[in-house]
């Protein structure tokens, strides 16, 4: 305040000097600029960021050595800082200083983002025993059919069109005995759709089977329903589509609904497989 008075009578002094004299004015210049300075408040002290206490400043100085000791960065999710830690574990072994180290660096960590969370700072933290929202995934029934499409062998597809395709022209050529060739479609495409993908059976030097093995639940009910629904669909479209375009006098219904049967199972057996690795 003392000095405020001063540097006031200064400039008092200042007013009353004639602006004729240079002289005059230049022996009050520097006590002008003193007076002006003290006139000044002095500044706030501040606190550099190295005198600052450790942690106070974004992204929490006082944790970062724990931080390192994990070996993650300060802005790693919950899943990384536990994954960081049991995998530093697993490799420390027997070492149960490093153990300790490890722990309370997971601790130090866990509980700085805890009172960064109470106290509104910082990303929230997930609770791991909630599981987040799974997102829903329209194309998984799409993936789970494919596994059980596959393109067939040559020789598998050969085989196939030699059985199936000649029961569909034996259903057209003779049908008086369609019927007993949509059934043998229905035994044999079943019996092809469960068999594909299994190892062949081991067999002594007379050709016989030497081993027989269990049949598997699952794939055989598969297999059934797969060659069931495949001849369903031939039959109907042979029934409320084919019969319209093709006239009774040319192919019978009866015989061209037992030809599409087995040609639908001919289409199971070369694409199906309800065998999976």
């Amino acid at each position: 305040m003392a000095a405020t008075w001063a540097g006031v009578a200064v400039l008092a002094c200042a007013a009353t000097v004639p602006m004729g004299r240079p002289a005059s004015r230049m022996l009050l210049r520097p006590a002008l600029r003193s007076a002006v300075s003290l006139a000044r408040p002095a500044p706030a002290p501040t606190m550099s960021s190295a005198a600052m206490p450790a942690g106070s400043g974004p992204g929490g100085s006082r944790t970062a050595k724990f931080y390192r000791t994990l070996g993650i960065t300060q802005d790693a999710t919950y899943e990384e800082i536990t994954d960081a830690f049991a995998n530093l574990v697993s490799q420390a072994g027997d070492n149960a200083d490093r153990i300790a180290q490890l722990e309370t660096a997971r601790d130090r960590i866990l509980d700085e983002r805890l009172k960064m969370r109470l106290s509104g700072q910082g990303p929230p933290v997930r609770d791991p025993l909630v599981k987040p929202k799974e997102k829903i995934d329209w194309f998984k029934p799409f993936k789970i059919l494919r596994r059980y499409i596959q393109r067939p062998t040559m020789a598998h597809f050969t085989k196939m069109s030699f059985i199936f395709l000649g029961f569909a022209v034996g259903s057209l050529v003779a049908p008086g005995v369609g019927d007993q060739m949509s059934f043998f479609s229905l035994v044999f495409g079943s019996a092809f759709v469960y068999a594909r993908g299994t190892p062949e059976p081991v067999r002594d030097d007379f050709g016989q089977v030497g081993e027989i093995l269990p049949t598997k639940t699952l794939p055989a009910i598969l297999a059934f329903l797969v060659v069931a629904g495949a001849a369903g669909t031939g039959y109907l479209l042979a029934v409320l589509y084919l019969s319209l375009l093709i006239p009774p006098q040319i192919v019978s219904i009866q015989a061209l609904s037992n030809a599409m049967v087995a040609f639908f199972v001919w289409l199971a057996t070369c694409f199906v497989k309800v065998q999976q690795d």
